[in-house]
């Protein structure tokens, strides 16, 4: 029986129904998995991979996004890093030559099913394309998966999405992602023609029912986390006093020495939320952590009995884990933290119903509680916690919330599907016992990377949680590397550092000031001009590898002038204009700029990491995007 190449129709083409098609270097082929029509196309990559379509004349259906269904194979080489997917298109005779239609990430995406991932046209490609007259448009989509890759990916069903059943008004835009109108702050319903919850008509407009301002949050307006006078009134919030819950398990300790520690990373943080403090020590503190309660759940104290003979661990026996966990060191159960057992434990009275306490979902709904510290041990092997976790409330790019929509992975892990979902967002950080404040600035870090960087969360993979946050943090903490400097990785912690027995990984040197040499397992990369802006928790502007918070490499001991390495930087600069054209001011910095923090969180990341949160925008910083934007200050989102 022979075969034959199917017509080069848009159908067929788009529908991946003939793998004769596409071309690539790496081996393609045609698989009856699909999502769509007959077949997909199989893609065996490694590395990175550029999948090219032939040529087709006039589209038909064009709208402004685009979705393609992806399979991941069941093999992952690398379970920290999945890859990313991008799209492009050319239409020659237009003038149009591989415009950037974005980028989806895979980490973190189901492995051995189809997902959708869309991509958005700009309105003049849309406008182009629509009006015809061409023969020669290409679509090339991009595969970025790590080197040693074994499977084969496959791609079905690419096609426009179809506009939104009902138009949006006036205070609306149609997301074809959804095909739903995303309403403006305030406004709800299918057309946008209604208030959302928490909102009020008034003259026309949709305002907060608990209207009135403040400076201060939580207030006598405002008291819970992801409530809406929180996002009506984030331009005017100066000083963010969230309550802190600490729930101490650590038998080796006192409750004296924990909240002695509690208290050095509420100063940490402070002195990082002054506004480029390291110029104006005097500038207020703009985040100002409050204890709620201290919880003291060691064996043998209020009650309770002594840890049994010959126990192991040096958390107590209320950690919230199986024995088997425990003893594998798995990982805790996140969702006891949420029951009625250890509400019982917090000891918050419910004025309803006495003898009743308020479990975690009910004391973060009403503004007790923005946050769970618990310090327990790392030190001895038990099951074992996250940095920090959390379930953050998702919001359309105007500020309105997307009603059910929290992502579990807004920290540098996940919470697994059976811990409940509060009504508000809510984050968990592990403090450990026995280390400083700065490990644990570098965990918040890590959430602040997650929530903030949305869609290029450097560490699990999810979607955008709020775009006007992520539009100006991407490029702050280089997390855009791919498309800023064409590199096949969105950060340097992507690059394959090999770690040197003895000396450790570091494959990063700086030639000069604004210049960069890449080593990624002997691929030589040198870029002039570079600027890695503020950096990242892992890597500070001027880092050789992560962790290298001088910028002095292998070497061991204190920061010193003469090794640390200078590099030419905006980040004191960002947002701020000051340069030329408009440009933001670069300056020369070295781990020497903030080695003046080493008393206040001298562990871990922690002096970098004050200085790098005092160069984010913030109340009164004036930071604006270049069309003269303000960019939203950081503290006030951290409870959105």
């Amino acid at each position: 029986m022979s075969t034959h190449a199917l017509v080069a129709s848009q159908a067929n083409v788009l529908g991946f129904e003939d793998a004769t098609q596409w071309q690539s270097t790496v081996a393609l082929s045609s698989s009856t998995t699909h999502s769509q029509g007959a077949k997909s196309l199989g893609v065996k990559a490694k590395g990175y991979v550029e999948v090219n379509s032939v040529a087709l004349s006039s589209l038909s259906g064009v709208t402004s996004m685009l979705s393609i269904d992806m399979q991941l194979p069941t093999a992952q080489s690398n379970p920290s890093w999945h890859g990313f997917v991008q799209l492009l298109v050319s239409v020659p005779s237009k003038g149009i030559y591989n415009a950037f239609l974005g980028q989806q990430e895979l980490t973190g995406r189901p492995l051995s099913q189809f997902l959708p991932l869309t991509f958005s046209l700009p309105p003049s490609l849309v406008t182009t394309l629509r009006v015809g007259g061409y023969q020669d448009f290409k679509i090339k989509v991009v595969v970025n998966v790590p080197w040693d890759a074994t499977g084969t990916y496959l791609f079905d069903n690419l096609h426009f999405l179809a506009d939104c059943p009902t138009a949006c008004g006036a205070h609306g835009a149609c997301n074809r992602s959804t095909l739903a109108c995303d309403c403006n702050l305030g406004w709800a319903g299918s057309a946008c023609a209604t208030c959302a919850a928490g909102f009020v008509l008034q003259a026309g407009a949709c305002v907060p029912a608990n209207g009135d301002s403040a400076s201060v949050w939580p207030n006598q307006f405002s008291k819970a986390s992801s409530d809406a006078w929180l996002v009506a009134h984030h331009d005017e919030i100066q000083t963010v006093k969230p309550n802190v819950l600490v729930l101490d398990f650590v038998n080796v300790s006192t409750p004296a020495s924990d909240t002695a520690r509690v208290n050095q990373i509420f100063a940490a943080h402070a002195e990082a939320s002054r506004m480029q403090g390291f110029k104006n020590p005097a500038q207020p503190s703009q985040l100002q952590y409050q204890l709620a309660k201290f919880v003291d759940l060691r064996d043998g104290v209020n009650g309770r009995p002594a840890a049994p003979a010959g126990f192991a661990y040096q958390n107590s026996t209320l950690y919230p884990a199986s024995a088997s966990a425990r003893s594998t060191s798995a990982g805790v159960d996140y969702s006891m933290f949420f029951g009625q057992a250890f509400a019982n434990l917090y000891g918050y009275a419910d004025p309803a119903q006495p003898g009743r306490f308020l479990t975690l979902c009910e004391l973060v709904e009403r503004g007790l509680v923005h946050e769970v510290w618990v310090v327990a041990s790392g030190d001895v092997p038990d099951a074992g916690m996250y940095e920090v976790l959390e379930s953050k409330q998702r919001y359309l790019p105007s500020g309105e919330k997307i009603a059910g929509s929290f992502e579990r992975c807004a920290g540098n892990g996940c919470f697994d599907t059976t811990v409940p979902i509060c009504s508000r967002s809510v984050r968990i950080g592990m403090v450990n016992y026995n280390r400083g404040p700065g490990c644990f600035m570098e965990s918040l870090g890590h959430g602040m990377e997650s929530s903030l960087g949305g869609s290029r969360s450097p560490w699990v993979g999810h979607d955008t949680i709020f775009a006007p946050m992520e539009s100006w943090f991407v490029p702050f903490a280089a997390l855009n590397l791919d498309t800023k400097y064409g590199l096949p990785y969105r950060n340097l912690e992507s690059a394959y550092c090999p770690d040197v027995v003895g000396v450790g990984s570091f494959c990063f040197s700086y030639p000069t000031t604004t210049s960069i040499r890449i080593d990624s397992a002997g691929s030589i990369t040198t870029l002039n001009p570079w600027d890695a802006v503020c950096g990242n928790v892992h890597m500070p502007p001027n880092a050789q590898g992560q962790y290298d918070i001088c910028g002095d490499g292998p070497r061991i001991g204190p920061c010193e002038a003469a090794t640390s390495t200078q590099v030419s930087t905006s980040c004191v600069g960002y947002g701020r204009h000051g340069g030329p054209g408009g440009a933001d001011q670069q300056q020369v910095v070295s781990g020497m700029n903030w080695t003046q923090y080493d008393s206040l969180a001298s562990d871990c990341d922690g002096p970098w990491l004050v200085w790098w949160e005092q160069n984010m925008p913030m109340f009164g910083s004036g930071q604006t995007f270049a069309d003269g934007t303000r960019m939203k200050s950081v503290w006030p989102y951290l409870y959105y």
